[in-house]
């Protein structure tokens, strides 16, 4: 092979990588609050209706302010911040523990039992740190906003759900996170400079012969298009015929466990397929369909000022 193929070929991969990524970026948002919405949104909808109740009735309790010794997501960003919170729940197991020795009829609650357990033995102190290097941050005029549009029924329980958890997810879910978020950036930044001179370094090399210039554009538009085409549809197929039960995810979202928390993560890697092929929505498949339209047209058109 001539080193002018080889190079051709080199700067038609760089084309096609360009392409790729500025199309990806232009028509689907990959953000950390975008992938978190979409990510509840399939959590709730693959669920069954009764993990569906259960998870709209905890976060209600959540709005309510009702639960003291649930580990939700809210009531644990209190327990968290506030020194004089835990301080409380610290005396209050102090008298429950009181009562239960004097009283011999005394019914211990469960829930209760738990929290305290917890408290003393530095089980929430752990957590609370972990809370902390997670940058766990919540705003409680949107939490409100959010809990009075529910309770007024100006939104459903499937956009309660997932309005509450992107809201009281941390933003920078991890430093890992946020690092790989940084390298797909610059991986889409580089690719897309990368575009437009090695498009002109293709049609230098096709200085001598423009109408084959066109037809190697051609056949990079339609093999780009294909290969935006075929994961678009793999992702539909597997969503509507394979789809992921996410019932046990909604059962886990407000138990703070390490063991489960890893349950957790892979669980949620499951359900990756799901998730793109939400963030892949209709502009991305038309685009797919343009350019595959566009490269067979350059190919139509050349093929007739060739006869």
């Amino acid at each position: 092979m001539s080193i002018r193929k080889i190079a051709i070929k080199i700067i038609s991969l760089f084309i096609f990588l360009g392409l790729f990524s500025l199309i990806l970026s232009l028509t689907t948002d990959f953000s950390i609050e975008n992938f978190s919405k979409t990510l509840f949104e399939v959590i709730y909808e693959s669920a069954n209706i009764t993990a569906q109740n259960k998870a709209i009735e905890s976060l209600k309790q959540n709005c309510a302010q009702q639960n003291t010794t649930q580990y939700t997501s809210v009531s644990l960003y209190e327990l968290c911040t506030n020194t004089s919170t835990l301080t409380k729940l610290e005396a209050s197991c102090k008298e429950y523990y009181t009562l239960k020795s004097n009283n011999q009829s005394f019914q211990p609650d469960p829930k209760i039992e738990k929290t305290c357990i917890d408290v003393f033995s530095g089980t929430i102190d752990k957590i609370c740190k972990s809370v902390r290097e997670s940058s766990f941050k919540v705003n409680k005029e949107t939490l409100t906003t959010i809990c009075s549009s529910h309770t007024s029924g100006r939104t459903n329980n499937k956009t309660f759900f997932v309005e509450m958890l992107t809201n009281v997810v941390p933003r920078n879910i991890s430093r890992e996170s946020a690092q790989w978020l940084y390298i797909l950036n610059t991986i889409d930044i580089i690719s897309m400079i990368l575009v437009i001179p090695s498009i002109i370094l293709l049609f230098i090399l096709y200085m001598n012969n423009k109408m084959e210039f066109v037809r190697a554009i051609a056949k990079l538009l339609v093999s780009l298009g294909a290969v935006m085409l075929l994961p678009f549809v793999i992702l539909k197929f597997y969503a509507v015929i394979v789809g992921f039960d996410t019932t046990r995810i909604i059962e886990m979202l407000n138990t703070i466990d390490e063991v489960q928390n890893e349950e957790l993560i892979t669980l949620i890697i499951n359900i990756i397929p799901l998730i793109l092929s939400k963030l892949l929505g209709i502009l991305f498949l038309l685009s797919s369909i343009v350019i595959v339209s566009i490269g067979f047209m350059l190919r139509i058109l050349f093929k007739e000022e060739q006869s």
